[in-house]
């Protein structure tokens, strides 16, 4: 798989992420945490640090091994982010299961 022109997967594990967060939210109510590894593992091969802009960084201490990953979560209230519209929605949905629509209009016609 590709992602922003660099391959991603097992072969090319990734190093560090950023998540920009509303600058409205206070930050002792944000919540981030991480973990590394294998699937179902919880290592700490990791450092976490509340950027500018306001953002939540983390990054790996050490590059991971082929079939490792970096899952992270960032918890903050709600109300602070816009839910998107019904029609937004069936839009993403008929994004992806356009095979399966197109398959069902084959079908039907």
């Amino acid at each position: 798989m590709e992602r922003d022109g660099r391959r991603v997967g097992h072969a090319d594990p990734p190093r560090d992420g950023r998540f920009p967060l509303p600058a409205d939210i206070p930050w002792t109510l944000v919540h981030a945490k991480a973990c590394t590894g294998r699937h179902g593992q919880t290592g700490r091969n990791y450092e976490l640090t509340l950027g500018d802009g306001p953002e939540v960084r983390i990054a790996t201490k050490e590059p991971l091994a082929p079939g490792e990953g970096l899952t992270a979560v960032v918890l903050f209230p709600p109300g602070h982010v816009e839910h998107a519209s019904p029609v937004r929605d069936l839009w993403h949905w008929l994004q992806d299961n356009r095979r399966m629509v197109l398959l069902l209009c084959i079908v039907v016609l």
